[in-house]
């Protein structure tokens, strides 16, 4: 029986030296932590064209394999691919692993503009995931938020939302047109899909509205299984 034929990414890596091997993986790691700062989701070529300039752009696979290795083991994060926009662009994002820090992760340290968004992603939910821009404003103004007036904690509120947000993947904004017409709907976002426990919403909505988890787990039949499930 014959051996399967290495791909040219086995053999690109292949032949790298062991220390230049470790430098791109560095490299890659740096480069991921970078980004993650900001929260943008960062494309493959970019990764490529900024560390991988040289024949070693083959080995990508194998390269980022390892860095994800290295990014969950020291760093307690794990390295998420997508396909943005039509042109399914692959991309990669970071979200934190560690099982006690599920559901809640980096909110409490950039609370309160976080907290927002955690009541628009669980008003997302309990509308099974699709909220039209027009209901969504609607609940926003019962919060005392106006579309048209800066707010005195969040500023920009709808740049907050449709560009901020949005570009951070917390938020997928999906446009519709009928007759002539162009609205909008929410959804929630890939990088939420992957940080934000599902369970742990249902009990903070419970709570927030003087009611246990197990009921309302059996009023909103079903309610989970709106978000995909990630995990």
């Amino acid at each position: 029986m014959q051996s399967a034929k290495p791909t040219q990414a086995q053999k690109a890596f292949d032949e790298m030296r062991d220390d230049s091997v470790e430098k791109k993986v560095g490299e890659i790691v740096r480069y991921l932590l970078c980004a993650d700062k900001k929260k943008l989701p960062v494309k493959r070529k970019d990764i490529i064209d900024a560390v991988l300039k040289d024949s070693s752009s083959r080995a990508f696979p194998l390269l980022l394999s390892r860095a994800e290795g290295q990014l969950q083991e020291i760093f307690g994060l794990k390295v998420v691919e997508v396909e943005l926009g039509k042109s399914k662009i692959k991309s990669y994002f970071l979200v934190n692993c560690i099982p006690e820090a599920s559901g809640f992760l980096d909110w409490r340290a950039n609370f309160p503009k976080m907290g927002l968004l955690f009541f628009i992603l669980a008003h997302i939910m309990m509308n099974q995931n699709n909220l039209s821009e027009n209901d969504l404003w609607t609940y926003l103004q019962q919060l005392g938020i106006e579309k048209s007036k800066k707010h005195a904690t969040f500023n920009d509120v709808t740049k907050l939302i449709t560009q901020e947000w949005v570009q951070q993947l917390y938020l997928e904004r999906e446009k519709k047109t009928h007759n002539n017409t162009t609205t909008y709907e929410y959804h929630w976002g890939e990088r939420a899909k992957h940080e934000i426990d599902k369970e742990a919403l249902i009990t903070f909505l419970a709570k927030l509205h003087g009611s246990t988890a197990e009921a309302w787990h059996k009023q909103f039949k079903g309610l989970l299984d709106s978000v995909p499930d990630t995990s």
